[in-house]
Formats: structure tokens, sequence, C-alpha cells
């Protein structure tokens, strides 16, 4: 008798504590199944802990995974590519205008003010594009072309209005139209892989006029404005240690790289 009241007060007890509710993704279960018989226990489970550089591949969004990757064919990829400069013609026609305002070159201010006022004519291009693959417009946030901006943010925030400056920002600037144009080359090379006659047109146009705009930033910054940069004088930082060093981390789980500072041996500098 004390053995089955001791039983049933355990049941009792079980039963009166919260259950855990776990939604799983439909993918979730055969990950998990395939992980184990590899010998790989992912969060939750009984086993060694999962090897850290098993964790970019454990989400279920990463490619490396075969029912977790959005990218399976030339067709996904192409649809990846586009809506990634889709993103990305968006953000710079968006941010022309403060870039126009901090530079004093007005050939520049010239490339910057087109971009701006025919901000539409690389979207009409690219809706075309989408719709020569039968798919609705979207875009796909660019992590590149954000980072290409930040730059621009960056060297209006540092630098001081002058030749210095507008060297700065054509050199960005340059940096976004060398993307553009390999972006547009990579979809035109997918494109024509695809035979996608009508999509082939539009993205030489597209590819063609990045090209345009790079090569006349490179005459500006080649003829007057990086002679009259370094003809700037100002502090010299040589004679000044930093305090520290920022080196490239390990990719966080998601893939994006981080920022590790370090402090400088300043006997060694």
């Amino acid at each position: 008798m004390r053995r089955d009241a001791s039983r049933m007060g355990d049941e009792f007890e079980r039963s009166t504590q919260p259950r855990l509710k776990i939604k799983y993704d439909r993918r979730e279960k055969p990950r998990r199944r395939f992980l184990a018989r590899a010998g790989i226990f992912t969060e939750g489970h009984s086993g060694a802990n999962p090897s850290p550089s098993l964790a970019l591949a454990r989400q279920p969004d990463n490619p490396v995974w075969p029912w977790g990757g959005t990218m399976k064919t030339m067709n996904d990829l192409f649809l990846h590519f586009l809506q990634d400069i889709y993103y990305a013609e968006k953000a710079f026609a968006k941010s022309s205008n403060k870039i126009m305002k901090a530079v004093g070159n007005e050939q520049v201010r010239e490339i910057l003010k087109k971009a701006k006022e025919q901000a539409n004519v690389p979207i009409e291009a690219l809706d075309r594009v989408f719709e020569a693959v039968d798919k609705r417009p979207r875009g796909k946030a660019c992590e590149a072309m954000n980072g290409l901006l930040a730059e621009c943010q960056e060297a209006i925030e540092e630098g001081e209005s002058g030749p210095v400056l507008d060297a700065a920002l054509i050199a960005c600037l340059q940096g976004i139209k060398t993307y553009e144009v390999t972006r547009y080359g990579s979809l035109l090379a997918f494109a024509r892989q695809m035979g996608l006659k009508d999509a082939i047109k539009e993205l030489e146009t597209l590819r063609d006029a990045a090209r345009t705009d790079d090569q006349a930033l490179s005459k500006i910054a080649e003829g007057d404005t990086n002679v009259e940069a370094s003809g700037e004088k100002g502090q010299d930082d040589e004679g000044k240690v930093p305090d520290e060093d920022e080196e490239p981390g390990e990719p966080d789980e998601k893939g994006k790289p981080k920022t590790v500072k370090k402090p400088v041996d300043k006997r060694r500098s």
C-alpha cells in the first residue's frame, strides 16, 4: 500500500506540473532525426553539445541543408539576385539626395541629381525582368548595398566639406557602381543561360548605365579632385597611437561577421 500511495503521489505531482508546449516546424523532426543518426544533438536533447561549426548549418533557412534551402535551381538563384539588386537600387535612390548635399564637386552632383530624378528608370526595367520570369516585383535586403551606403554616411560624418570629402564620397560611389555592374553582369549571364530573351536587353541596359557612371566618376577623381585633396593640409595623425585595433572575428550563427576590438601594443607601434 505504501508503494502504491507513493506512486500515486508521484503521478499526481507530475500531472500538476505545467507542460511545455513546443511548436515544431514541419521540417524540424526530419532534421532532428538526421542529426541524431549522425551523432549530433540539438538543443533540448541529451547528448553531446552541438559543434560550433554546425551552428550555421542548423539554421532552417540556410541553403546548406536540402530541406531548408531556397536556392536549389538556377531559377531560384536568378530570383534571389534579382530581389537583391531591386532592393539595392531603391536604397541608393533614397540616399542619393543626402550624398548630393554633402559633395561639393559639381560633376558628381550632376550624376547624383540624375540618379535621383531618374530613380524610377531602373526600377521599371527590373519590374519588366520580374515579369519575364513571371514573378511579382519584390526586394530582399541587400547587406552589401547597406554596407556601401553606410560607408558614405561614415565619410559624411567624419569628413569636412572640401576636396578630401569629395574624394572619399567619389570612392564610395564607385564602390556602389562597381557592385551594380557585377550584379547586373551575373544576372545577365544567368539570363543568357536560361534563355530569358526579354530580360537580357533590360539587364544589358542597366549594366551599361552603371558602368558609364563608374567610368565618369573615375575621370572626375583622376582629374582635379584627387589632386586638390592631396594638397590639403590638416592635423597629422601619424604621431598618434590608437588605443584599439579592430579585427574581423568569427561570424555569428546567422553568418554575419563580427568586429573584435583589441588593445594596441604601443611598444610595437
